[in-house]
């Protein structure tokens, strides 16, 4: 099958319930500075050179509301697809990774989580490169404080921290891995909490680069807070004309 490349096409995951906000309100759809969560993460996409195409995964209850939201932020030509997700995120990995591998187009495929808004053109450029190379890459970063285990006993030990890393989205892969690592119906049985295990389950290597500490999950209500702290204090982060 002949795939354009170097273009990367993207998967965004937004069909969680964001229960830990604790909000009646889809986390996807809070407001960081006057404009959602959700729409924060795929217009900085929709910006970026290195994105061919946005495929959005979204819950099946709120076609509605993300269609209203395009038309009061503006239409983003990048999103070609809003495909429904599943009930638990390996189900909506893999619906929007079977749209993809329905119609392809990039060589190089990232899936993102859609309370990520602030993805950098630099770590996506990283990504991109090592998975020309390699078959999955994740971005990291370093564990700086102290960690514990808790023993059944009751006990704890301190882990090694250097042998520890915090992963973040996107991860990247080729077009050419969906069907095996994703859509083959032993992987389907799977649930991994991100892609690269998937690969892992194969016995294939995950290689990893630097990730950035601004590319946070929003999860929390106070994580909204220090969104709109990182939007102050970095022009980087911003986004004309919202910020």
């Amino acid at each position: 099958m002949n795939i354009k490349e170097p273009c990367v096409d993207m998967v965004v995951l937004a069909a969680g319930k964001g229960t830990r906000m604790k909000s009646a309100t889809n986390k996807m759809y809070q407001k960081i500075k006057g404009v959602p969560l959700i729409y924060r993460t795929l217009y900085r996409l929709n910006a970026l050179s290195i994105v061919r195409r946005i495929i959005v995964v979204i819950r099946e209850d709120e076609g509605a509301v993300f269609d209203d939201m395009l038309c009061t932020y503006g239409a983003l030509h990048k999103v070609e697809g809003v495909v429904n997700g599943g009930i638990e995120r390996h189900e909506s990995v893999r619906r929007g990774l079977n749209y993809i591998h329905k119609n392809p187009l990039s060589g190089i495929v990232m899936t993102h989580d859609g309370a990520r808004p602030f993805v950098t053109a630099l770590m996506m450029e990283r990504l991109a490169k090592s998975s020309q190379e390699k078959t999955v890459t994740i971005p990291v970063i370093n564990v700086n404080e102290t960690v514990r285990r808790r023993h059944k006993n009751g006990a704890t030990q301190i882990v090694d921290r250097d042998q520890l890393f915090i992963t973040q989205t996107p991860q990247a892969f080729k077009y050419d891995d969906i069907a095996t690592c994703f859509l083959a119906e032993n992987q389907q049985k799977l649930e991994f909490t991100d892609e690269a295990g998937y690969f892992e389950h194969l016995g294939l290597a995950v290689s990893m680069v630097d990730g950035e500490k601004s590319n946070i999950k929003v999860t929390t209500k106070e994580d909204l807070v220090w969104s709109e702290f990182l939007l102050e204090n970095s022009t980087q982060l911003r986004l004309d004309p919202f910020d």
